[in-house]
């Protein structure tokens, strides 16, 4: 019974590093790719404005895009670390209590609207055998730079939110989604984010996508 346990456990180690050392890797160690990034996100809590009529039940909201560039550096044929330079324009808005809308009330009236500059660091894989699956979780860095809405506001029961130009917040993307460049060469990437962001108001989480809607192979 022990020999023919041993000759089992002998003949799956083989098969297993048969089928390890046949693996194809999309990527090889010391790649670098730089791209062109666009995406979105939303928390999903705007769908209950849709549904709630005239009025915008409590909570906290969030619209945001993002474009600008990427660097990765294939640390292994899997594992990848990643830095960029974004422009991030979000629309935000923290309310303690429902808020009826009427002809001089919308979103706009109530949001703060900063523009930020955004530096991202994350960590990345392929995942084995299934390469082109692609995941991730980072941690972003946003200077907002503006203001597009300046209510200068800080009265927590007025609706319009307070200047944000000058409140640093960071982020922590979680990605997943696919890696469409082909075996050695640049291409495209799509993958869906989550992102809780805190800010000194309180906290959102939006939900995307990114776009790099081409990564270049520099080495």
């Amino acid at each position: 019974m022990a020999k023919r346990f041993f000759l089992v456990f002998f003949l799956v180690f083989v098969l297993t590093g048969t089928v390890f050392s046949a693996e194809v890797f999309k990527h090889q160690r010391g790649d670098m790719y730089a791209g062109l990034n666009l995406g979105m996100g939303f928390t999903s809590n705007l769908f209950n404005v849709f549904s709630a009529g005239d009025s915008f039940p409590r909570g906290n909201y969030a619209l945001t895009f993002d474009m600008g560039l990427s660097y990765g550096y294939y640390q292994t044929e899997w594992l990848s670390f990643n830095a960029g330079l974004l422009a991030h324009f979000g629309m935000y808005a923290f309310l303690r209590q429902d808020l009826k809308l009427n002809a001089s009330t919308g979103f706009m009236d109530i949001a703060a609207a900063p523009v930020s500059l955004t530096i991202p660091l994350s960590a990345h894989i392929n995942i084995p055998y299934v390469s082109f699956l692609y995941a991730g979780i980072g941690v972003s860095l946003n200077i907002p730079v503006i203001s597009l809405l300046n209510s200068n506001s800080d009265d927590p029961d007025d609706p319009r939110q307070p200047d944000m130009s000058g409140d640093v917040f960071l982020g922590l993307p979680i990605d997943f989604g696919f890696d469409l460049m082909p075996e050695d060469s640049g291409g495209m990437r799509f993958f869906f984010r989550i992102t809780p962001e805190f800010h000194r108001n309180g906290t959102v989480v939006p939900i995307g996508f990114v776009w790099q809607i081409f990564n270049l192979k520099i080495k």
